[in-house]
């Protein structure tokens, strides 16, 4: 057996050494064959020997990204010398020249790419990187050139020689070019180009570099710009210089590696809130400084702190490419606070959370689903949630976990790396420090200098900025890394000089001292060496780390490289497969990177490895091939698929990562899809959005298959509907047309039809419905006849919700009602409810109120049927409105208080937010301002908090209204603004309508009637286009008071008999209720007295129908002035006196002012002067502190007729004169015309 082992050994040597000639053992055969590999390898790069060693199999061997310095030289006057000499001789000189410069590329760590002729290329960055490539180009250069003189005076050629150089830097890809016959390892890009055009540009004995190598180099050369030339191959003329010369300075370096040493102050602070959270004070610290400055170490610190002081630590580290996993900060910790195993299985994992949570005392009905489900985890009571609804139940239950904990014992939680946080676990935190803010909780945040930090407004923030060291702190820091040893001073200075401080500049600056024999030991301590100036100071972090990884064997970079697409954490598993290495024997080589080059750190919890810093992990992945990155992603994900299927989910999106920058793109979008979708259902929908445009761009061809168009228009679709819940409402709709466009393209008529049906929704929220009618009856249209129950049901479902907006109760009624039938049909629940709640509606909107709560008891039924929480708190609301407009305003505030309490409990806060705002709608209608007030309050807080902005515009109308019925006008205009500032900014016609009826009120009781009748037209005019008949009319009516008070008396009264009608047609009491007011302030104008009274008589009982109690008192008063006026002085006086009550009831500052000034009419006409005196100073202090303008002038224009009665006529002047200046004041914006039908309209006898 070993005999023939032997003997086929020596076969192989002979086959080796075909051709070899001597005396034939083994040893002499070895010999010439190690010879003759000897000799190729001069005609090759060491490092790429070094790659071939490590594959000597693969075709080709692997390529790089790398930034490079690409030096051209070439020779002149060589053509004119060869034709005076023999070839044999020119050979020789040729090999002469060639010999010296590249001795002095090789001085310089350059690499001959070729040789072209009487030309050279040289690179200086790859195959192998240094941190000053630029700067070794151009002394290269200026030696070569050196040497081109020594040569000529050597030679002493009849016609000397020259050299011309142009060098250039920038990014190139190193790879081998060529057949399987014959290869060549070099660069290519435009960087090279630039170089050899600069070349040509570049005159005998000169060296030009680009503004790139210069930019690299200009605190060391000595250069002179030179005018933009125009080089083939660039649009526009390049920068160039002229070196000089290179100046015998250092450079400073901008990264290193870090040391840690110092910080006391900031140490200080830490120790500080430590004390503070004891005392139950939620603390937050952010830490944050240039690379190199410590973040980590003090972060570091702070744990150890923590352990000293018995708090419970968790430490969570944010990385990049899970930026856009929803919650994975949190899936981090909850992965160290329930202690799982790396491989644990779902029982495994619902077991340990199980007895954790039972251990802390937490109920885990409130807890383990939602935990889980981050876990892809199934559970009965999450499947029926809205994604909102769960996401809002996830976030609390984060919170009770955090309270539990911090109860038990105060705790401390550091995140590293905050800038690669998902949004979701941004918005988690926020709420959490919000929420938990009595807590004895630290939070301490470790991002880099040019990220906003969140959370610096918060209370109880502080804030550590890492500067740079001072000179003394730095000589600590290198007494640190030398072990205590004693140093010479220059070292000192030198390493503070060329750090400025930053201690990662400091220690690495250090160390190249001592690898490069820049310091030596001595009994002394430590002192410069020869070398010591002349060694050169990284000027980067990133070239630092080129230059440490070059330096390393080609199976390790390897081995970096590869371990770069796994991410900056990897499993060694995973490695090793990719790698085809033995686990065992890889194990061995990243210990060694660990311990020995320091480029990785393990994490023995969870057995995986990660790059020591993110650049690290950054640069050396920018150093592959585009195409190997995707070769390489591709084998990631093809290995990732091979997990068991109940991890399929867990994993989505590390699937995602790898397939959609591998060579699959197919499955790279199906996992992207599958991203977004997971994350839809968690409702993380920034990340969703994110997961969606990046399958997008990978379906960005010119050319799609069918399946990828189908792929195309679910993305679309699906996006559209995530856009239309964050209310992106342009986009949503642009991406649900888009998809309309491809479905038609397919021919597909369910895509049709869905798009159809999304579309009109967006326009319905959009505030337009009118647009979304085609829609929805185009997708019921097709629905039907394909035969899709579903849409159907949510077609129909629609339409009679645009029927109901525009007032068509009949159509909506019909369309609902069908909607009920076809939900039946197919068994739907969620579709029965909705159409039952629907009907409740129109019921409710016609008056029959009884028959409307049956309706919303039928949806309550269904939806509670199915566990369905969201509807049911919705449906609760919907009653508690109706009993409210039924009169039932107790019962009312019970069923909405119900809805609220059960929004709070599953964490809907928009439906909490609203439900608390109808509660102050009931205080309003029973008017009950200040507890309405207080209401309206916290809905508006619950939003604003929550970013509904619907809901924030509703809140700022009601509170608005309230201060303006209680003569707050200028808060009221503070209110009614923002709420038309929001509904711009959602483009929300409906909201912006109401909000601007009210403001057009706010002018009008200031006297800006022109302002006011422009706010009432818009806002007609908004309801108008959107189909809302009536509340279009009672905008319609606001105009009518405005345009009363201007003296358009005539074209008001035709309107408002046929609004009169119409109303007492519909048996619409609210508009009735204010045309009967319109038509009073009418006949009041006209001074038809008995007519007025008459209208009067009848709207107080009507304002009690319709419940408005400041209706009621405005009837009153203006009931008191009518009777005045005809003489009935008892009868008025007894219904101002109720209108007083009321108004002082209500807080309403303008009627009680105008009960004042009708009460001083009595007392005129009883000459008790000073009474009437005595009141109208009243009625002009709340005139003046509403802003009510003519009420200030009525008020003045009576005391004026008072003390002309009086005889108190310069008294009386004064008066007078300042009612003109009011009026004056009120009609600057009229024309003369204008002016004139105003003042005898209201003012009628007044002469000025």
């Amino acid at each position: 057996m070993e005999e023939n082992r032997l003997n086929y050994i020596l076969a192989k040597i002979r086959d080796l050494t075909e051709g070899y000639y001597g005396e034939d053992t083994p040893e002499n055969r070895l010999a010439w064959l190690e010879s003759l590999l000897k000799a190729y390898q001069k005609y090759l790069p060491s490092r790429v020997i070094d790659k071939i060693k490590v594959d000597p199999k693969a075709k080709r061997i692997e390529g790089e990204r790398r930034n490079v310095t690409v030096l051209f030289a070439d020779l002149s006057g060589f053509t004119a010398l060869s034709e005076t000499m023999d070839a044999e001789e020119i050979a020789g000189i040729i090999n002469d020249f060639f010999t010296r410069m590249v001795k002095i590329v090789h001085k310089y760590e350059g690499s001959v790419d070729k040789f072209l002729g009487d030309a050279l290329m040289v690179l200086f960055g790859a195959p192998v990187a240094h941190h000053d490539d630029p700067e070794r180009a151009v002394r290269a250069g200026l030696e070569m050139l050196k040497e081109m003189e020594r040569f000529n005076a050597e030679k002493k050629f009849a016609s000397p020689l020259s050299m011309s150089i142009g060098i250039n830097t920038g990014p190139a890809v190193a790879l081998n070019v060529g057949s399987e016959e014959r290869m060549e390892y070099t660069v290519i890009g435009d960087t090279v180009n630039l170089a050899a055009r600069l070349e040509s540009v570049s005159g005998p004995k000169e060296i030009i570099i680009s503004n790139f190598t210069y930019d690299k180099i200009a605190d060391i050369v000595d250069a002179e710009k030179r005018p933009p030339v125009k080089v083939k191959g660039k649009r526009k003329p390049v920068v160039n210089y002229l070196v000089k010369g290179i100046q015998e300075r250092y450079r400073l370096p901008e990264i290193t590696r870090i040391k840690f040493v110092g910080r006391e102050s900031e140490l200080k602070t830490i120790r500080d809130s430590f004390t503070q959270v004891k005392n139950n004070v939620l603390t937050i610290i952010g830490i944050s400084g240039e690379p190199g400055s410590g973040k980590t170490r003090l972060g570091i610190e702070s744990e150890v702190i923590a352990h000293q002081e018995n708090f419970t630590t968790f430490s969570v580290r944010c990385v990049p490419y899970n930026l856009n996993i929803p919650y994975n900060s949190f899936i981090e910790f909850f992965n160290n606070y329930f202690e799982f195993k790396k491989d644990a299985k779902e029982e495994e994992k619902r077991l340990l959370m199980s007895l954790k949570l039972k251990s802390i005392g937490l109920p885990l009905d409130n807890i383990l689903p939602y935990i889980g489900t981050l876990y892809g985890m199934e559970f009965p009571e999450v499947q029926s949630l809205p994604p909102d609804e769960l996401k809002k139940r996830i976030f609390n239950a984060i919170k009770g976990i955090l309270s539990n904990e911090a109860k038990r014992a105060p705790l401390f939680i550091r995140i590293e790396d905050l800038q690669w946080a998902d949004p979701t676990s941004i918005e988690v935190l926020e709420y959490l420090l919000k929420e938990l803010k009595d807590s004895a909780i630290l939070f301490l945040f470790e991002y880099r200098p040019d990220y906003a930090f969140p959370y610096l407004g918060f209370e109880n923030c502080k804030n550590i900025l890492l500067k740079n060291f001072t000179k003394e702190e730095t000589q600590n820091l290198i007494k640190f890394i030398l072990e205590g040893e004693q140093f010479a001073p220059e070292i000192g200075d030198f390493v503070y000089e060329k750090s400025i401080g930053n201690p990662l500049f400091a220690t690495e600056i250090l160390k190249m001292l001592m690898i490069k024999n820049g310091i030596r030991k001595t009994r002394d301590g430590f002192v410069p060496t020869e070398r010591f100036k002349k060694l050169e100071v990284a000027e980067s972090i990133s070239s630092v780390i080129l230059d440490q990884i070059d330096r390393m064997n080609e199976m390790d970079r390897r081995i970096l490289q590869y371990a770069s697409v796994l991410g900056r954490d990897f499993e060694p598993e995973l490695l090793s497969q990719i790698l085809k290495i033995p686990q065992e024997n890889l194990s061995n080589d990243l210990q060694r990177l660990e311990h020995f080059e320091g480029v990785l750190v393990f994490d023995p919890a969870n057995n995986k490895y990660g790059f020591t810093s993110p650049t690290t992990y950054e640069v050396v992945y920018g150093s592959l091939l585009k195409a190997k990155r995707k070769e390489l992603h591709t084998i990631i994900g093809n290995e990732l698929e091979k997990i068991p299927e109940e991890k399929i989910f867990e994993n989505l999106e590390k699937l995602a990562y790898h397939f959609s920058r591998s060579n699959d793109e197919r499955k790279g979008v199906f996992y992207l899809k599958s991203s977004a979708d997971k994350s839809y259902r968690l409702y993380a929908l920034k990340e969703a959005i994110g997961f969606f445009n990046q399958a997008l761009e990978l379906l960005h061809k010119k050319e799609l298959t069918e399946d990828e168009l189908q792929d195309k228009l679910e993305i679309l679709r699906r996006q559209g509907w995530v856009l239309r819940l964050t209310g992106d409402l342009e986009n949503a709709i642009l991406c649900q047309k888009r998809s309309l466009r491809l479905a038609s393209k397919l021919e597909s008529l369910k895509d049709i039809a869905g798009a159809n049906l999304n579309i009109g929704i967006i326009y319905q929220e959009m505030g337009i419905p009118k647009k979304g009618l085609n829609y929805w009856t185009r997708a019921r249209r097709i629905a039907k006849k394909i035969g899709d129950m579903n849409i159907l049901t949510l077609a129909v479902n629609n339409l009679g919700n645009y029927y109901f907006q525009i007032g068509n109760l009949e159509k909506a009624f019909e369309y609902f009602t069908e909607s009920v039938s076809l939900a039946e049909k197919i068994q739907d629940n969620r579709g029965i409810g909705l159409a039952f709640l629907n009907l409740g509606g129109v019921i409710e909107r016609k008056g029959d109120f009884q028959k409307a709560l049956e309706y919303y008891k039928k949806a309550y039924e269904n939806f509670e049927k199915i566990g369905d929480l969201e509807n049911v708190a919705r449906t609760l609301n919907q009653l508690g409105l109706t009993l409210l407009y039924s009169g039932n305003p107790n019962e009312a505030i019970a069923k909405l208080g119900e809805a609220a309490n059960l929004a709070g409990e599953i964490g809907d806060k928009i439906m909490e937010s609203l439900a608390v705002g109808n509660v102050g709608l009931v205080y309003a209608q029973m008017w009950q301002l200040n507890e309405a007030y207080e209401k309206f309050s916290q809905s508006l807080t619950i939003a604003q908090l929550i970013g509904e902005i619907k809901q924030q515009m509703g809140m700022n109308i009601n509170l608005g209204d309230i201060h303006l019925f209680q003569g707050n006008v200028n808060q009221a205009f503070k209110y009614h603004n923002k709420a038309i500032e929001l509904a711009i900014q959602t483009q929300d016609p409906f909201n912006e309508a109401l909000a601007r009826r009210s403001l057009g009120l706010d002018f009008y009781y200031v006297s800006e009637n022109k302002r006011a009748l422009e706010e009432f037209e818009k806002s007609q005019n908004m309801f108008q286009n959107i189909g809302d008949r009536r509340n279009s009319v009672i905008s319609m009516l606001g105009q009518g008071v405005v345009r009363v008070k201007l003296g358009f008396i005539e074209e008001v009264e035709g309107l408002a008999n046929d609004i009169e009608q119409k109303a007492r047609a519909m048996n619409d009491l609210e508009i009735l209720a204010l045309t009967l007011d319109l038509k009073a302030d009418l006949l009041i104008t006209r001074r038809d007295y008995e007519g007025a009274k008459r209208i009067l008589e009848e709207l107080p009982d009507l304002s009690r129908q319709i419940g408005n109690k400041r209706l009621f008192a405005w009837a009153m008063a203006k009931l008191g002035e009518v009777q005045v006026k005809l003489g009935l002085l008892n009868e008025g006086e007894k219904n101002l006196e109720k209108s007083l009550a009321i108004a002082k009831e209500l807080g309403d500052r303008i009627l009680e002012a105008y009960n004042y000034l009708i009460n001083t009419e009595i007392f005129i006409k009883k000459s008790d002067y000073t009474n009437a005196l005595n009141i109208l100073t009243k009625a002009g202090e709340l005139t003046n502190q509403c802003g009510a303008r003519e009420l200030n002038c009525r008020s003045l224009l009576l005391t004026n007729e008072i003390y002309k009665k009086l005889d108190k006529n310069r008294q009386a002047e004064t008066y007078l004169m300042e009612a003109k200046r009011v009026l004056d004041e009120i009609t600057r914006d009229h024309t003369e015309e204008e002016k004139e039908r105003y003042l005898s309209t209201q003012f009628p006898g007044v002469k000025f």
